[in-house]
């Protein structure tokens, strides 16, 4: 019933409990030379020779006893590991452009990408991850949360067709858009206390293609090294030109040949945000991609150890109340003359 209970002020009280166990020896002795006035009162009320008397006497104990033991704060133990989440915060900034369908990684781009960003996402322990997908104009589509679960739920369900690039403004690829947004949305401030500059900020950029849409990524780099954001930046797709294959409005099918990866500008990027450029042409290499970036940024766990004491007064508060039962029971007994 009590496993693990400690006292607090168990020394304060040791005094008075052997002063108890005294008193209760002398009680019990045969012998009528005492001189302790207590002992000759309650022989007045109870009888020295009735078999109950040592009874009521160890009762009368057993009742002091559990008193004291409550005014000596039972507790139990309880430790807690708190765990701080003073990870990293990461920006995804995935490009999906129509050649992300392109084949030359097996089943395509976009598809290989998305399961290891997931796969990723599931060693992730105490890191804020948001993600930001772009064509020819960025969408900041997950804010940076804490909620896994959601986010490869979310990244289940992307694809070339979740920005609707048929519309003229939204086709193409908008690198330097897409890494300012990125930017901005690391150094906001957030209403839960994450304040600028208390987590560390990356970027993880995965692209095919070269910038042809709005703000020119060096724009882009000038906002990242200022603001102290390090940017990997991953080339998807194998060094040669490839087509993709599209339907039309009329669904006639177009193959178009869609351009290389624009690796000069994409390591200028890396190189000068503290970073790291990274070519991937296969499945195999883009896990391992992300494997690195995982390692790179590893930062240990903070874990706080909490004690709590958690009173027990109410286990002995019980058991004087079933004592103070039998106490009644003696007093109200035939065999004591009251």
């Amino acid at each position: 019933m009590f496993p693990d209970i400690i006292f607090l002020h168990i020394l304060w009280i040791t005094p008075s409990i052997l002063l108890a166990i005294f008193l209760v020896y002398q009680s019990l002795q045969k012998s009528k030379n005492y001189n302790f006035l207590y002992l000759s009162d309650l022989e007045k009320i109870y009888k020295r020779s009735t078999p109950l008397y040592p009874i009521f006497i160890i009762l009368l104990f057993c009742i002091t006893l559990v008193f004291w033991l409550i005014l000596a704060s039972p507790v139990k133990r309880v430790e807690t590991e708190k765990i701080k989440k003073n990870g990293i915060d990461i920006e995804i900034v995935a490009d999906t452009s129509y050649s992300m369908i392109a084949t030359d990684i097996q089943p395509s781009r976009i598809e290989v990408t998305k399961k290891v960003i997931s796969e990723f996402i599931w060693e992730i322990k105490a890191d804020r991850v948001g993600m930001i997908l772009f064509a020819g104009k960025p969408f900041n589509s997950v804010p940076l949360t804490f909620d896994y679960d959601f986010l490869r739920d979310f990244i289940s369900e992307v694809s070339v067709d979740t920005i609707n690039q048929e519309r003229r403004q939204l086709s193409g690829t908008a690198i330097g858009d897409a890494l300012l947004l990125a930017g901005k949305t690391l150094l906001q401030k957030e209403d839960r206390g994450w304040e600028k500059g208390e987590r560390k900020k990356i970027i993880i950029l995965l692209t095919d293609g070269s910038a042809n849409r709005w703000v020119d990524p060096l724009v882009a780099l000038s906002y990242l090294k200022e603001n102290h954001i390090k940017t990997y930046t991953i080339g998807v797709g194998k060094d040669k030109d490839t087509t993709i294959a599209l339907i039309d409005s009329f669904w006639f099918q177009q193959h178009l040949q869609v351009g290389g990866i624009d690796e000069k500008t994409l390591k200028k990027i890396a190189t000068e945000t503290w970073g790291k450029y990274y070519r991937a042409d296969s499945k195999e290499t883009l896990e391992k991609i992300f494997s690195d970036i995982a390692k790179l940024e590893k930062k240990d766990i903070e874990v706080e150890t909490l004690t709590l004491n958690n009173p027990q007064d109410t286990k002995f508060i019980f058991v004087l109340l079933i004592l103070f039962g039998f106490l009644g029971v003696l007093v109200f007994h035939k065999r004591f003359e009251v």
